[in-house]
């Protein structure tokens, strides 16, 4: 996912991968990868956990104010 696609969800809510499985966002499996991309801007102080981030989209979520865990 590029990471503009999370400015969707609200700064309350923690963003990991079945969170995106039970919104029906993401195929359910047992190895679930999910990589953000540093596509777009991040406009909200999202929590993350669970993900792979690359260099840049690690960058903007903390330049945003959120939080990779």
């Amino acid at each position: 996912f590029n990471l503009s696609f999370f400015n969707q969800f609200t700064e309350e809510e923690i963003i990991n991968p079945e969170f995106l499985i039970k919104r029906g966002l993401i195929p359910k499996t047992q190895n679930t990868k999910v990589k953000v991309l540093g596509g777009g801007e991040l406009k909200r102080k999202i929590k993350f956990d669970g993900f792979n981030f690359s260099k840049s989209a690690r960058e903007k979520v903390s330049k945003a104010g959120g939080t990779i865990n």
